[in-house]
């Protein structure tokens, strides 16, 4: 559970700045 809580943390961050920019332009 330790590595997996790591290693979620860091690909979130990466995933959700793409994710986040793509859905904001859908949304504007």
């Amino acid at each position: 559970m330790v590595s997996g809580v790591r290693i979620p943390p860091r690909p979130q961050p990466t995933q959700k700045g793409r994710t986040f920019p793509s859905k904001s332009r859908k949304i504007m």
